[in-house]
């Protein structure tokens, strides 16, 4: 029975071996098996093999619910699934105890045995609007008494079985809290597979195939019979797990950073262009410091909540096995855990800590109360540390005598600094740098290609702008006793909104997809966007082109997040379309190229999103980014567009620096500073 089972309340293949402690002996006691999954591979059966075998033996149920992409073989098998031939030469194994054998010798025979008979059964779900594809990944194990559902990353096929960065939760349905959620979990699944959830249509194969919904992709090509030696060998003890690897090689700009931060007695900035290993700097820095002292207590601040599952697969790989405490909203028993910790360490009973939090935790009055009772040597990391200019964080780091901050970033060189200059300060200084050129240069990140698009504001777009910009003229001169800053800032705001949304970048973005559709190039590419209706037509754009996406807003929780950058980095999906949460912290090396719809002209803004392109990946020689530049139609009386012109031109020059085609994009750039008669002034009085 599940209930007798040493069920956790959530998994994590970076520690936990899934297979041998959840899979397996969950659906071994299985009445039913119940499956949502961006993407299946009929390969589970042979990777789960022991786990199945009993289930089918048994006379136990599954019912999956995939997305429309699958692979070649499942695809003929669905077709083939009704010739009696494919099926009935397996019959008397799929009931007598070589089941377990059978399946991995043969999976796709029983696949198709176990459709036949009706054991296992298949929908297909998509969006109603065709518009991206399904990515939810959640599961049901029923034995007849109990129940548990899961949800989180792992998809239905070996490589989300059997892959290293798979977390779930687990939510049993004898548990006062896990019911509730077990129940909505349920509730969902039941109106799925009756095609009764809104905004979803599901399909079962036949449908799906005669309507020619269902895409072939080449995922999860890995060769089974290796994955199922080694899954053997691991749990018959003949091999140890195979855990992440638990150092990383330093390179010689990461070591002079550290050095330099321990010859500034433990304070200071590290200015590295994104992708160059900031993180790994900063925790071989905690540990040199940890060598020192032979103790640590060290707090790593990140600006947003899905980062602290990132920065924990890292920790684990510097830090093997020891304390972390997760504090956000997420991880609500922080309060109870991090006064016992640091009490703990104060005592000496404990030489290690690590605290990995949010901002927003990190500055309330709870957290600071728990730490400031020990008078104990804290270290603070705060990674992309120019989101610690407030007052509220500045007031925390007085609690820690060591500090490091890693930011690309950390002074906008365009924008009002005065509050990066405090923080700067606070925090020692800018010790060490390393930019991106330099980066770039010695081939530690990729080169990339750099394509200007420009789109013209309209005639109505252009008497908007010049009305927006004649208020927020005269609201500038008015003295400050009149001013009204709110006001200022909404229309400021209304201004920028003209050039984000410009109509005429929706015919520009459908010109651009189907020229790299046409030319097979819309594979691993992010597309930055303003509001959810750029992101609406830019996916219907997508979808009309047989593209996959997926949107990543704010909009998302954690795991729904978490699932579709897995999608993206593992191919399930073709194009992540974001609003600006994609910008800050978000490792997805295999990204080979951008479109930037819509920017602001925060500086740090651009940075960031060339940072998530460049990163090396195997077979990835160089990156491309095409930004839509927003200009007037016209050359007449350019001074009324002058803060559109500088934003738009500023960051033509900053990627025309290191671009690989630098000599034609300096050459456009220049004909329309002329065209234009622009020139960039050094003081900015507006922001746009």
């Amino acid at each position: 029975m599940l209930r007798d089972l040493k069920i956790k309340s959530g998994y994590s293949s970076s520690s936990d071996n899934i297979l041998k402690d959840f899979y397996n002996p969950t659906l071994k006691e299985a009445k039913t098996y119940d499956r949502i999954s961006g993407f299946f591979s009929p390969k589970v059966l042979a990777v789960a093999s022991r786990g199945f075998s009993e289930l089918i033996k048994n006379g136990g149920k599954v019912r999956i619910i995939t997305s429309v992409k699958v692979n070649e073989e499942t695809y003929n098998s669905l077709k083939e699934m009704s010739n009696p031939d494919t099926v009935n030469t397996i019959l008397d194994g799929c009931l007598n105890d070589t089941l377990e054998s059978q399946l991995e010798k043969d999976y796709l025979s029983v696949f198709a045995y176990l459709l036949r008979y009706g054991q296992l059964q298949l929908k297909i779900a998509f969006p109603e609007d065709r518009v991206g594809i399904m990515h939810e990944k959640i599961g049901i194990v029923d034995d007849g008494s109990n129940a548990i559902s899961f949800s989180g990353s792992n998809n239905e096929t070996a490589y989300g079985w059997t892959r290293n960065t798979e977390q779930f939760m687990v939510f049993r349905n004898w548990d006062s809290i896990g019911k509730e959620y077990y129940q909505i979990n349920l509730d969902h699944f039941e109106k799925l597979w009756s095609n009764t959830e809104d905004g979803v249509v599901v399909l079962i194969p036949d449908n799906a195939i005669k309507q020619k919904i269902i895409k072939i992709s080449n995922i999860d090509n890995e060769d089974i019979n290796e994955i199922v030696r080694r899954i053997k060998e691991q749990e018959n003890g003949d091999t140890p797990r195979t855990s992440p690897k638990q150092s990383v090689d330093l390179r010689n700009y990461q070591k002079d950073a550290i050095q330099s931060w321990i010859d500034h007695n433990y304070r200071g900035i590290f200015e590295m262009a994104t992708g160059t290993g900031k993180t790994f700097t900063g925790l071989y820095a905690a540990k040199k410091l940890f060598k020192e002292e032979e103790k640590l207590f060290l707090v790593i601040s990140v600006p947003l909540k899905h980062l602290i599952s990132q920065w924990q697969l890292d920790i684990e790989k510097v830090f093997p096995g020891t304390q972390m405490i997760q504090v956000s909203s997420d991880f609500p028993d922080w309060r109870d855990k991090l006064p016992k910790a640091a009490r703990a360490f104060s005592k000496g009973w404990i030489n290690q800590v690590v605290v990995i939090t949010t901002y927003a935790s990190f500055s309330s009055d709870d957290f600071r109360k728990i730490l400031e009772v020990y008078d104990s040597r804290y270290t603070l990391l705060a990674d992309e540390v120019h989101n610690a200019r407030t007052d509220k964080i500045l007031g925390q780091i007085n609690l820690f005598q060591n500090r490091l901050g890693l930011s690309a970033t950390p002074k906008n060189e365009y924008s009002d600094n005065e509050g990066a200059d405090v923080m700067i300060e606070t925090f020692g200084g800018i010790i060490y740098r390393y930019s991106l050129a330099e980066a770039i240069q010695n081939k530690y990140l990729v080169q990339y290609e750099y394509h200007p698009i420009f789109v013209y504001l309209n005639e109505d777009e252009v008497k908007e702008y010049i009305e927006y910009s004649i208020k927020i003229s005269w609201m500038m001169n008015a003295d400050d006793t009149d001013r009204n800053n709110d006001m200022l800032t909404a229309i400021l705001n209304k201004r920028s909104m003209v050039v984000k949304n410009a109509e005429n970048k929706k015919g520009v973005i459908a010109n651009l997809i189907d020229q790299l559709y046409k030319n097979n190039e819309y594979r691993r590419m992010l597309i930055y966007c303003d509001s959810t209706e750029q992101i609406d037509d830019t996916q219907r754009i997508l979808s009309e082109h047989h593209i996959s996406s997926s949107r990543i807003t704010y909009k998302e929780d954690m795991f729904s997040r978490r699932t579709r950058l897995s999608d993206f980095a593992i191919g399930t999906i073709d194009t992540l379309v974001a609003r600006k949460c994609l910008d800050e912290g978000v490792d997805i090396p295999s990204t080979r190229r951008a479109i930037l719809i819509a920017s602001n002209t925060d500086q740090r803004e651009y940075i960031q999103r060339l940072g998530r392109i460049l990163r090396k990946y195997e077979g990835k020689n160089k990156a491309t980014v095409y930004d839509l530049i927003t200009l007037p139609p016209d050359s007449d009386n350019a001074e009324r567009y002058r803060y559109l012109l500088r934003s738009e031109l500023r960051r033509m020059d900053f990627f025309a620096q290191n671009t690989l085609n630098k000599s034609e994009t300096t050459e456009v750039l220049d004909s329309l500073k002329m065209k234009y008669n622009y020139r960039d002034e050094e003081s900015v009085d507006e922001e746009n």
